[in-house]
């Protein structure tokens, strides 16, 4: 049960009827609980007990009650009404005090008693005193003996003789302006009840105003989150086109990250934007599309749900989550390094608004989504996540032109796909990514070492690059396929993870 503090004031009366004075009289507190809150309209149980000889003393009687209380928190009892549970109110001595009144408050108005109150009766009830006093006084003066004479006084204040300066006649009439005309102190008194205001000239309560400032701080924050998203919207599109702006420089000084447009981009999509607005180069080798940069994008296209885990939560990807390497976009994100996304974030769900038909939930979160016999995934519209055939596909035609293959194996085409920079270096393969970098990068296919992950276990970042494929490995439904390329490596690994493996995402035109 909660603590209740009872602020108590007194009202003790006796009726003096001409007859006889009541046994009885009245008691009011007004009860609050332990946050200063009015205890209002309900019902509470109250035990009145009088004390005789100080707040410690005796019990000679003792009653209980049940009242409500008002709108104010207030109730009252008539002691001396309630039902008695010890002695009889009319034979009690007032005379032999002094007497101690004690309350006892169950709030839940039964007789749980939680609350305690004493404190001495004064004055006010010793008029049921006096109706034993055996005065007879009839209330009349003119009953009474050895009087003084009583001079008659005039009626109305002008018949006073000597009346020099004094009031003769007065009018009541007076107006909060003569009030404050007296001065502008209210001599430490609070002015309560103030009605709200229906004029803008009203005088406000701290009610009214409490809530007005309420709503404009409501208001406040509503624009404040407007502004924020509109701001956001145009750091996008600013983004997007200092990317074009940056796609137009082909100075051999272009900075890390920017798209470069050269005459081995699309045709038909010399770059591709994603749902974030992120600009991507193309590159063509084949008959086939290429995005020549890893995917950077934090949300799904199809949900909008940030890939992102928080910083620090879990040791393994779980559902759809994507990480940069190490958890440092700021080193990575420069270097085109992408994001690290493990299989489940890379296919992510099918979506009917982009022709997408079917969708096929397995074991071990496995998912298959059919789209004209490509999976969309992640990529941008009009682009889809390459299949394990699509990626043999770029490697038959890689292997198939000279000018790709080192030496005289068409197997050996790593390094015609591998970036010029960034590979640790090896001396004893001539063919390896990581002999003679200057060498690599033949089809401008650029991959970088971007490493991979598994939990929070980060690998690889200087040694190989591995991209997922959207098919599952000999459909078996807890692993997928990827490529790999490697540092120590001439040909293209074809391998396949665990589906929470981070790896990364490249996309391929439709």
């Amino acid at each position: 049960m909660k603590r209740l503090i009872t602020m108590v004031i007194m009202v003790l009366a006796v009726a003096a009827a001409m007859a006889q004075a009541p046994e009885k009289f009245t008691y009011q507190a007004v009860v609050r609980n332990a946050s200063n809150a009015l205890v209002a309209n309900t019902l509470v149980g109250v035990r009145v007990s009088i004390l005789q000889g100080g707040a410690s003393g005796s019990a000679v009687y003792m009653e209980t009650q049940a009242a409500t209380t008002n709108a104010n928190g207030l109730v009252t009892l008539s002691i001396g009404g309630g039902n008695v549970q010890q002695g009889t109110f009319g034979n009690i001595d007032w005379a032999a005090g002094p007497y101690f009144l004690k309350t006892e408050i169950d709030p839940a108005g039964g007789n749980n008693y939680s609350v305690t109150s004493t404190q001495q009766l004064l004055s006010v009830p010793y008029a049921l005193y006096a109706k034993e006093a055996g005065n007879s006084f009839s209330g009349d003066y003119n009953d009474l003996t050895n009087t003084p004479a009583i001079p008659t006084v005039p009626t109305n204040v002008s018949a006073f003789t000597n009346d020099a300066g004094y009031l003769t006649s007065y009018t009541e009439s007076q107006t909060l302006a003569d009030v404050t005309s007296q001065g502008n102190s209210a001599g430490n008194r609070q002015l309560k009840d103030v009605s709200d205001p229906t004029e803008s000239y009203d005088a406000v309560n701290l009610r009214t105003l409490v809530s007005h400032i309420n709503s404009l701080q409501d208001t406040f924050q509503q624009q404040m989150q407007q502004m924020q998203q509109q701001m956001s919207q145009m750091q996008q599109k600013i983004d997007s086109l200092q990317n074009i702006v940056n796609s137009l420089d082909t100075n051999d000084n272009t900075p890390s990250g920017t798209v470069v447009i050269d005459e081995k981009s699309c045709p038909a999509a010399p770059t591709v934007t994603d749902h974030e607005g992120n600009v991507y180069a193309t590159v063509q080798i084949g008959e086939q599309c290429w995005m020549r940069d890893n995917l950077r994008t934090t949300t799904s296209p199809s949900t909008g749900t940030y890939l992102i885990p928080a910083a620090g939560t879990g040791e393994t990807f779980t559902g759809k989550q994507a990480r940069w390497y190490n958890n440092d976009s700021a080193t990575y994100a420069p270097m085109n390094y992408g994001l690290l996304y493990n299989w489940n974030a890379a296919v992510d769900t099918f979506n009917t608004a982009y022709g997408e038909t079917s969708v096929n939930v397995g074991t071990s979160n496995a998912v298959s989504v059919t789209f004209s016999g490509r999976r969309r995934g992640i990529c941008p519209v009009g682009w889809h996540l390459p299949s394990d055939a699509e990626w043999t596909q770029l490697e038959t035609y890689v292997g198939s032109q000279s000018e790709y293959v080192c030496g005289s194996d068409s197997s050996y085409i790593a390094k015609a796909l591998a970036s010029e920079t960034g590979w640790i270096s090896v001396q004893d393969n001539y063919c390896a990514v990581g002999n003679d970098q200057s060498a690599n990068n033949a089809t401008d296919f650029s991959a970088v070492p971007a490493g991979s992950c598994l939990g929070s276990s980060f690998i690889n970042t200087g040694i190989g690059v591995e991209f997922w494929s959207s098919s599952q490995y000999e459909n078996i439904p807890t692993i997928a396929s990827f490529r790999g390329l490697y540092y120590t490596n001439a040909p293209v690994t074809r391998n396949n993870y665990t589906k929470n493996t981070g790896c990364s995402v490249r996309c391929l035109r439709d």
